[in-house]
């Protein structure tokens, strides 16, 4: 499984479907989990797209470590949230 290397600031961006969420909803957006003690820390700076097909964000800085990359939103017309994952690993330095 090939990484992928974190720098705080940087731009960002995630292609897929269904990927739009409501940003004023804490349990939806863009999370980094922590694969060590599965801890997760949201992307909280304003999204610059938030599109179905498309997020595009500054990465947060983050402790040194190794994390999953997940999307987290409530499908219209659903009320359980779906989760996203990347299949690569984070490495924040």
């Amino acid at each position: 499984m090939v990484g992928w290397i974190l720098t705080p600031g940087s731009g960002a961006r995630i292609t897929g479907a269904l990927l739009k969420f409501d940003q004023k909803d804490p349990n939806q957006g863009v999370f980094f989990v922590n694969i060590e003690d599965g801890s997760a820390t949201r992307v909280e700076t304003t999204m610059l797209k938030n599109k179905p097909s498309e997020l595009i964000f500054m990465n947060p800085l983050l402790d040194p470590g190794t994390y999953y990359l997940e999307v987290r939103s409530i499908l219209t017309g659903n009320t359980k949230i779906r989760t996203g994952r990347l299949s690569a690993q984070v490495t924040a330095v």
